[in-house]
């Protein structure tokens, strides 16, 4: 400072808090603080979920599929993969959760739609096999599709359905976890649907 000058106010992005002969920069992962007259006269840490590079008078917000969950910090974190954080300004990322697919982690979780399902932590939803069918709780004020599970005796599926079928009249199915169904042999029968087990033609009927 020039003893004969009057002081200069700093410049964006240093400060001083008085008796130097010279504005400091803001250090990385600060902020200036500023007095009622607007001048910067400190620094201070960037809050959870921003940071700052250094020579900044603000802190910026992480920027979605990042956080940070450290005080003055000068960088914020990528998520880990099947992590998200959808929103600026994240100080942690949330897991994605089971029925929710999480394949880009600055993206809300999407759910897994009909004939889909995903355990925690998925990148994609996966088609539910043939002979099963979807496992579905209620979660959060949604259905989720979180899993599959065998048809049961007297059904079956194709795959990628959320449902088993019954076997339809004629035919049954004495397996769990099958495709299809199969037509009762001559002389059986089976007159519901949905059974596992055909049954034989009695007596004096045809």
């Amino acid at each position: 400072i020039d003893a004969s000058a009057s002081p200069a106010p700093c410049q964006d992005g240093y400060f001083s808090a008085g008796g130097a002969d010279k504005c400091s920069p803001v250090a990385p992962g600060y902020e200036v603080v500023l007095s009622s007259e607007g001048l910067r006269v400190g620094q201070s840490q960037c809050a959870a979920g921003n940071f700052s590079v250094g020579k900044s008078d603000y802190c910026s917000r992480c920027e979605a599929g990042k956080h940070q969950p450290e005080q003055g910090q000068p960088s914020c974190d990528a998520c880990s993969s099947n992590w998200v954080a959808p929103q600026q300004g994240s100080a942690n990322c949330t897991i994605c959760e089971a029925g929710f697919s999480c394949a880009n982690a600055a993206a809300a979780p999407v759910p897994c739609t009909n004939g889909t399902y995903a355990s925690t932590r998925a990148t994609l939803c996966t088609r539910v096999e043939a002979g099963h069918s979807a496992v579905i709780i209620k979660g959060g004020g949604a259905w989720n599709r979180v899993g599959q599970q065998k048809c049961s005796e007297g059904h079956f599926s194709s795959g990628g359905l959320d449902v088993c079928s019954p076997c339809e009249a004629g035919k049954v199915q004495p397996k769990e976890g099958v495709a299809s169904c199969k037509r009762c042999d001559s002389g059986m029968f089976a007159s519901e649907t949905g059974m596992a087990n055909c049954s034989a033609c009695p007596q004096g009927h045809s």
